[in-house]
């Protein structure tokens, strides 16, 4: 319940309010393609990754700014591979990223002009939601109300407001 009262609106925003299988996305072989690396830049400012205990604490221009503070993200990047492309989904009139927030660091720190992408398609949703344990119990509320998340976390800030 705490996460979901923590979620920034910056976070909300740009949070596709499903959870995914990235084997069953890279099944699909959707067409991969290259954006310019100034399209994405603007997840560098999304505090998704968490410092220790604090959720949505850590962005990723912290990350560019100061690694050894951020050791596991530090590593992440490291390890990512560029030649994966980053996942794309299409949220109101923007597409966010779904996958890859740690491969757009690294290519930003690589001083990359351009990414691979794929963009995932509403059809295909239904089709790479995880079915199993927690994240598959929020999927089914994202089947019924796609736009959940919002309210999980009015409902989650409202029970925390009267602890």
């Amino acid at each position: 319940m705490r996460v979901f009262a923590a979620l920034p609106d910056s976070v909300i925003e740009v949070m596709a309010g499903f959870w995914w299988d990235d084997d069953r996305i890279r099944a699909l072989g959707l067409p991969v393609e290259k954006l310019p690396f100034a399209e994405l830049a603007w997840g560098l400012e999304v505090s998704f990754w968490s410092d220790g205990r604090k959720p949505f604490s850590v962005r990723g221009r912290d990350l560019l700014e100061d690694p050894d503070r951020y050791p596991e993200h530090r590593r992440r990047v490291h390890w990512s591979d560029l030649r994966h492309p980053l996942t794309l989904y299409r949220k109101r009139e923007r597409w966010i990223i779904l996958d890859g927030y740690h491969r757009l660091v690294k290519a930003s720190r690589e001083g990359r002009a351009e990414l691979p992408v794929v963009r995932l398609p509403d059809s295909a949703v239904s089709g790479v939601l995880v079915r199993h344990g927690f994240d598959g119990a929020l999927n089914a509320l994202y089947e019924v109300h796609g736009e959940f998340l919002a309210e999980a976390r009015r409902v989650a800030q409202e029970l925390e407001r009267r602890r």
